[in-house]
């Protein structure tokens, strides 16, 4: 059980980053309403992620290490198309492991209007020390 909780940590610890560097830096920018839909997904997000951690089993768990073992993989590529969807696959884990319906309704609801956003920051290889 401790292991578990440790890993637990380190999983938030890093999807807490990984929202921090996405929502949280300066692209080119961005429109108000970008923005506010930004900090809507970042806040949807952050419950996701509490929710995640509390409900997810170990099967979710092995998921969740192989899709972020994907996005690591992907990232020296510079197909940007394909490293957005590693990031999606990533987020599409944390989701499920909510086991909330209507929370994963609203956070896809979003995913449309934020991919230009997710497009152009995976455009500048500097932040992906950061991720």
């Amino acid at each position: 059980m401790v292991e578990q909780d440790y890993i637990m940590r380190l999983i938030k610890e890093l999807v807490r980053a990984i929202l921090k560097v996405i929502f949280h830096t300066d692209i080119d920018m961005p429109s108000v309403e970008m923005l506010k839909d930004s900090q809507r997904r970042c806040a949807l997000e952050e419950l996701a992620v509490q929710l995640a951690c509390d409900r997810i089993d170990r099967e979710e768990l092995g998921k969740l290490q192989a899709a972020a073992d994907h996005f690591r993989d992907v990232l020296d590529s510079d197909d940007i198309t394909l490293i957005a969807q590693a990031d999606e696959a990533f987020h599409d884990v944390i989701f499920t492991a909510t086991n909330n319906g209507r929370l994963i309704q609203l956070l896809n609801n979003l995913r449309e209007q934020m991919y230009r956003y997710r497009i152009e920051y995976l455009k500048k290889k500097e932040c992906y020390p950061q991720l």
